[in-house]
């Protein structure tokens, strides 16, 4: 294997990982989004210093989340610019590879 395929490879493998971490925090959001717009009644953060009503923590359809684990608006940036970096670097990647030894590899679909 050629150099040039291994980092691309590497790359992929990098850009797969951090879009992955993308789409779980998207889909979080979007749980956390959804129950607090449909039933603000039901939902707490975990570990964190100003209480609820004892029935959100302790009824069983309620919907808690970890406040220590949410990541601000600082670390949500963090990750974005990982991914664009990740995707930079899949594109640098595959431009790498001369055209001949492409037609062997499945390109990422960005």
């Amino acid at each position: 294997m050629t150099d040039n395929i291994r980092a691309y490879l590497d790359a992929q493998a990098a850009y797969s990982a951090v879009s992955k971490e993308l789409r779980d925090l998207a889909e979080t959001l979007e749980q956390v989004g959804k129950t607090l717009k449909d039933c603000p009644e039901r939902f707490i953060f975990s570990n964190v210093s100003i209480g609820l009503p004892v029935e959100v923590s302790l009824s069983r359809s309620s919907r808690s989340v970890d406040g220590n684990g949410w990541k601000t608006a600082a670390e949500i940036q963090q990750l974005l610019a990982h991914w664009h970096n990740a995707r930079r670097s899949v594109q640098a990647a595959w431009e790498a590879i001369p055209p001949q030894d492409r037609q062997h590899l499945k390109p990422l679909s960005l």
